[in-house]
């Protein structure tokens, strides 16, 4: 038998894993509760010892000097408000299994026509030609696609040597495509513009059989078998790849394993960002068009440098399947061209969806050949060109002076902690087996992420809710239709990749050299314009740059690689030093010498830009010199360990506990997701289930949504006593109602199972809203009788926090007034019901459960209580939350359970559960992160929805985890869940993840063509009678690799938790929360989680995504609702469940032989997101046949010899057991912890249950 022995607070000196938990680690425990630490064991905190002892001494100050500033700065920005309910982080999770289906059709751009083009007598006059014209040469057959590849296959060649440019030319494959392109046209097929075109790409684009080397030389052998998303689009497009072109090294700069690329326009200087190949390679005629990448800078700077026309699309308009990722919400393709046309028209082929990129869509792109000028109002910045905005404003373009207004100073703090942290998360392996020493230049990638191996995740999600309100304030600023200045400022390269802003490069001109090899040298200083678009307008800036193109020729000029002049040479700087990435702080105009880098380094304070080459006193003192000697020798200190993750606040015990947290429970996490995940680099596969969509039309009018068609109720007749209207679950009939229960015993569950002979059941809201839809009610008079019960039973249940009578009078009269006047707003009208108290309500305190915040009044409107409003709800109570939405505990005592008043509700919707199970209000709004609805309804015996995530917006509700946490409601019958559904779903504006799901109507499923699986645990009653409906049921099992499923939900919840309440920890107030070994614990422990496990844990939960939906080959399946297995990962992927009432078990100890308290049993119908509406079918079908959900549980009627007892004196139990017991299955299904190599999993439901049925040692 395996014993799994765990102290209650204490538990790692008795485990039996010696290796980790012997003698050895309990000393190194005492010898940090005593104070002594090394810089070493600082680092294993972190799982980041593989480090040499001089890289690590490095970071701790690169920590100090870099990290922290950046820190504090962001979290001044977004963390100085507890509860999350202001600033999300823009990286959002979108449970969206529909990607494997027909991708839309997609309205392709209206291309102008070139009829008159004649074939060039030269070949380099042919080189220079437009996609179009060397189209309209192919289509004519004025030259084949085999002769158009010969030419730039002689030009790659010929260049190459002088510019370094190219790393593969992929001959054998150029020439087969041309001649099927050729081949095509021979028998009248005519792909478009691209038949039979060559290109190029940057060799991050992975193409089957030849080498993908990511410009490193790590990796210069690799062959990757994967076809590129891009490279597909182009391929279906006719188009010939002819090479791939230099990338900088992993995607930095333009220093690569064979050198540094050159500008074509003066080739003594670097071609400046990572994407150098493709801009040097066009901007030489070498290839007609290349695509190109940016993450930041990496299209714009190499772009304005060989005075190219370059188009940086709005983040997510192309697929990047198959594309070394450093950040995969700022990663963006876009094409290197001749001119605007020719960006227009490779983008209308290489956008769309790519059902294996999470981040990209279809983008509702106007056309920008059909855009009229006239009716744009375009700005321009101080740094705009005169010439551009003179003549846009001569082609009718109203144009106007414009400043871009936002007050976020460290936007080059957020893209550095964004972009390092993904880019560790991809070559997490990489650097931990030590090949970043032998990386081409040392103070790049590196030297960044060693310094990112010790970002907090907390931090990097601060970071992220810092951009999100940089977002806000950019679209609010942009009041243009687009604005016209400098492509290369790198504020504006940061903001603009922050926000996913769309960007065209234009040439506009040159300067000459300040010192040029010759008089007569025709080397020359490119100068180029930005135009930027709000994203997804991408036409605009497009338009804008073909309708300056069209009355200039700057981009029609050539670079002078064959001409220097007489007495000018290339001089060789083979011998050349990389130069330092660290740019000067003053950032000079587009007219001056351009920066060096694309990924310039900044280190951004309150006060003052410096780089990090600058001497700063604050920084640099004759203190942090002493410091860094002190680390050197290895001296260190707890609390200097703790201020490297400026998290120096704590006490000392509190560290000391932490630091055996970190051990105990991150560091397996932190394994077992590396395992999943970071053995291959590159970040090509799994990517993270955050996504980032760069979507400002979420201000504009919410889209019109169907709403379900529901069913009638005419016959209904007002029950004479309020009991029955405040249930509502029997249909009376000629003035007598005859309900016979007859008890049937299952011999395997025990249940007491109720069958209605005669009678038929009614949907609550239904019911209710045709009695005050006929007038037999009022809604004044429904709001009392509820009022009365609130009052009655919450001194018994606890359930309680704010009767809101006065609101609820108000609304209710409101409602009646409206129906006196002819108007009926929907089966809400006039319904009373309550919210969970973590949605706010103008006026009334949203408590939140905890006593630090009992006095809370929020001064916002909630998004779900606005849709509930407008529907004609009547809001009488805010009930209880458990503390900050943990568990049933909260400031006022623990809510019970109304069908065992001895037992507690279980979960942090206690309050909406019992609620709604004693009748004490129709229905009820619950929030749900993991398991705080199924647990709670599960107990309290009602039904609930806990919908696909993102269905309803969380505007104006406190937040643990904006990819976990969503609203649903709690009440009688299934078909009561699917009016509220109906009511509170659809895209909140101001909630990135809310979205206008494309629900099928429940009342309109054809069931008989289900096919529903269902689990070992399913109830059998439910298979049966879903059966007798004509569902197709089969036996079922969801099956997954993913094994860390639990850790997972651990460390994302626990660390978003945190950032919502980072200044309440830092204050102390954990200290006085209701239970210590909930969220104090936990928020301590996730203080040191570092950022890039964070983000591994999200590429682990890609991967399970991906597995969940391959293996979920049915329409819905049955299991248990409250396996703890089920709750991890139904929360992980956002799948919905219905949790319905299917039964009841007798309790083992009674206190009397007449209780009718019971333990209900229900039963968890699960479908994939965006399918609610199968989950509520399949429920409703199941209820039309049974009565469970209709039973009212015993608070009056408790039996002669019952009664309630007072709360024990254990109110809050263990969160941590010990258990003796072999069945792993039933103890998931408890939600113990239990320690292994990768998770610990948090108990969450009764510690009475557990103790009721197992043995406890």
């Amino acid at each position: 038998m395996f014993v799994l022995r765990v102290h209650v607070n204490w538990y790692c000196c008795i485990h039996q894993d010696s290796a980790k938990y012997g003698s050895q680690f309990c000393t190194q425990q005492a010898e940090i509760a005593n104070g002594s630490f090394s810089i070493q064991e600082a680092f294993q905190m972190l799982d980041a010892a593989f480090f040499a002892h001089e890289k690590m001494v490095n970071i701790v100050r690169e920590a100090l000097e870099f990290n922290v500033p950046i820190i504090e700065a962001n979290r001044k920005l977004v963390a100085a408000s507890d509860g999350g309910l202001q600033y999300p982080p823009v990286l959002v999770f979108h449970a969206d299994w529909g990607v494997e289906q027909a991708e839309p059709a997609t309205k392709s751009f209206g291309y102008p026509s070139h009829p008159d083009v004649q074939r060039p007598d030269s070949e380099e006059d042919i080189a220079f030609m437009s996609i179009l014209e060397l189209g309209q040469l192919i289509k004519s057959k004025q030259i084949s696609s085999v002769e158009l590849t010969q030419i730039f296959l002689r030009r790659l060649k010929r260049y190459d040597p002088i510019l370094q440019a190219v790393v593969t030319v992929t001959e054998e494959l150029a020439y087969e495509q041309a001649k099927e392109a050729d081949q095509l046209l021979s028998q009248g097929v005519y792909v478009g513009p691209l038949h039979g075109i060559p290109y190029a790409l940057k060799d991050i684009i992975s193409v089957p059989h030849y080498k993908t080397t990511w410009g490193s030389g790590s990796f210069k052998d690799q062959v990757l078998d994967i076809e590129a998303w891009v490279y597909k689009r182009l391929k279906s497009a006719g188009a010939v790849l002819v090479a791939k072109l230099v990338t900088g090294s992993l995607a930095y700069d333009d220093i690569w394993f064979g050198g540094r690329t050159r500008n074509p326009w003066n080739i003594e200087e670097y071609a400046a960002g990572s994407s150098a190949g493709p801009a040097a390679g066009t901007s030489a005629g070498m290839v007609p068009f290349a695509i190109g990448s940016e993450t930041c800078g990496s299209i714009t700077y190499p772009a304005s440098r060989c005075g190219v026309t370059a188009l940086r699309p709005t983040f997510g308009t192309v697929g990047r399947t198959g594309v070394m990722s450093i950040s995969e919400s700022l990663d963006k393709l876009g094409p290197f061209c001749r001119t605007a046309e020719d960006c227009a028209i490779i983008l209308d082929i290489i956008r769309g969806k790519d059902p294996d990129d999470l981040s990209s869509f279809d983008m509702p792109l106007g056309d920008p050949f059909s855009v009229d000028l006239t009716k744009l109002t375009v700005g321009y910045l101080e740094d705009a060109e005169k010439e551009v905005v003179d003549v846009l404003a001569s082609k009718g373009v109203n144009i106007v002076p414009f400043q871009l207004n936002y007050t976020i100073e460290d936007a080059q703090g957020i893209l550095n902690f964004t972009m390092d942290v993904d880019m560790l998360a991809h070559f997490d392996d990489w650097q931990r087996a030590g090949l970043d020493d032998a990386y081409e230049a040392q103070d790049q990638w590196p030297f960044e992420l060693r310094r990112a191996r010790v970002i907090p995740a907390v931090d990097y999600v601060q970071a992220q809710r810092a951009r999100g309100r940089l977002i806000r304030e950019v679209r609010k600023s942009f009041t243009v239709d687009a604005f016209i200045g400098n492509a290369t400022d790198w504020e504006k390269v940061c903001m603009g990749n922050l926000v996913g802003m769309p960007v065209m490069i234009v040439p506009v001109g040159f300067a000459p050299l300040e010192n040029p090899p010759s008089n007569d040298s025709r080397r020359r200083r490119t100068i180029t314009t930005g135009i930027y678009a709000p994203p997804q307008h991408d036409h605009i800036a497009l338009a804008l740059a073909m309708a300056y193109q069209s009355a200039t020729d700057h981009h029609k000029q050539r670079p002078p690689i064959d001409d220097l002049g007489p007495r000018d040479s290339l001089v060789d700087t083979s011998s050349d030093a990389y130069p330092s990435r660290q740019p000067s702080a003053s950032q000079p105009s587009n007219h001056g010498k351009l920066p060096m880098l694309s990924m310039s380094i900044k280190i951004v304070t309150n006060e003052k830009q410096t780089t990090r080459d600058t001497v700063n006193s604050k920084n640099f003192n004759s203190e942090a010199c002493s410091k860094r000697a002190k680390y050197a020798s290895g001296s260190f200190s707890l609390q200097e360990a703790f201020q490297m993750l400026d998290a120096g606040f704590f006490t000392h015990e509190k560290m000391a506990d932490i630091v055996k947290e970190a051990s105990e429970f991150n560091v397996p996490i932190f394994e077992a997701n590396r395992k999943l995940v970071a053995k291959s680099n590159g970040g090509l596969k799994y990517p993270s289930a955050l996504v980032f969509h760069s979507d400002w039309a979420a201000k504009q009018g919410e889209s019109v949504k169907k709403s379900f068609v529901y069913p009638s109720y005419p016959d209904v007749q007002r029950p004479d006593n309020e009991e029955d209207i405040a249930f509502m679950s029997v249909r009376f009939l000629y003035l007598f109602v005859l309900i016979c229960v007859i008890a049937l015993v299952y011999v395997t569950h025990q249940y007491i199972l109720t069958y209605p002979i005669f009678g038929y059941a009614y949907d609550q809201i239904l019911e209710l809203g045709q009695l005050i839809k006929s007038k037999q009610i009022s809604s004044v008079e429904l709001t009392e009788i509820f009022l009365r019960r609130l009052k009655r039973y919450n001194p018994t249940l606890q359930a309680v926090v704010t009767v809101t009578e006065e609101l609820a009078y108000k609304q209710a009269k409101e409602a009646d007034k409206l129906l006196s006047q002819g108007v009926y707003l929907g089966p809400l009208h006039g319904i009373p019901y309550g919210l969970k108290d973590i949605i706010a309500v103008p006026d009334y305190k949203t408590t939140w459960g905890s006593g630090s915040f009992k006095e809370q009044v929020v001064d916002m409107e909630a998004w779900v209580y606005k849709r509930l409003k407008s529907a004609g709800g009547v809001p009488v109570a805010k009930l209880v939350s458990g503390s900050l939405a943990y568990d049933d505990i909260w400031f006022g005592g623990r809510t019970r359970n109304p069908w065992n008043i001895e037992e507690y509700s279980t979960g942090s919707s206690a309050g909406p559960a019992a609620c709604t199970s004693a009748g004490m209000v129709p229905f009820a709004i619950a929030s749900e992160t993991a398991g705080s609805m199924t647990y709670p309804a599960a107990h309290c015996g009602v039904t609930a929805l806990r919908p696909t995530f993102g269905t309803v917006g969380r505007t104006g509700v406190m937040s643990i985890s904006e990819s976990l946490d969503k609203l649903g409601p709690f009440c009688r019958t299934a078909e009561d869940c699917a009016i509220i559904l109906d009511i509170i779903r659809g895209k909140d504006p101001d909630d990135l993840s809310s979205s206008d799901m494309p629900f099928g109507d429940p009342f309109s499923v054809d069931i008989s063509k289900l096919t529903v699986g269902y689990l070992e645990d399913a109830e059998k009653e439910v298979v049966d009678i879903l059966v007798s409906k004509g569902v197709n049921m089969v036996p079922f099992q969801l099956n997954y690799t993913v094994d860390s499923a639990q850790g997972i939900l651990n460390f994302t919840m626990d660390v978003d938790m945190l950032a919502h309440f980072d200044e309440w920890q830092r204050a102390g107030l954990d200290d006085a929360f209701e239970a210590q070994d909930q969220w104090p614990l936990e928020l301590r422990r996730a203080r040191v989680i570092p950022a890039v496990d964070y983000l591994q844990a999200q590429r682990a939960r890609g991967r399970l995504i991906q597995e969940v939906r391959e293996s979920f080959t049915v329409d819905a399946f049955i299991g248990n609702a409250t396996d703890w297995e089920k709750v991890s990962v139904g929360n992980l992927v956002g799948m919905p469940v219905m949790v319905v009432p299917v039964g009841f078990s007798s309790i083992e100890n009674p206190p009397s032989n007449d209780i009718r308290r019971r333990r209900t049993v229900t039963t968890g119908i699960y479908a994939p997101p965006q399918h609610d509406h199968i989950a509520l079918a399949l429920a409703m079908a199941y209820q039309s046949a049974t009565n469970h959900h209709k039973q009212r549980p015993p608070i009056d009627d408790l039996g002669p010899d019952d009664k309630i007892s007072h709360a024990p004196s254990d109110t809050y139990p263990p969160r941590q057991l010990r258990v003796v017991k072999d069945t792993h299955k039933e103890m998931i299904a408890y939600g113990i912890i239990i320690p292994t190599a990768a998770t610990r999993r948090t108990c969450r439901h009764s510690w009475a249950q557990y103790q009721e049925t197992h043995t406890i040692v």
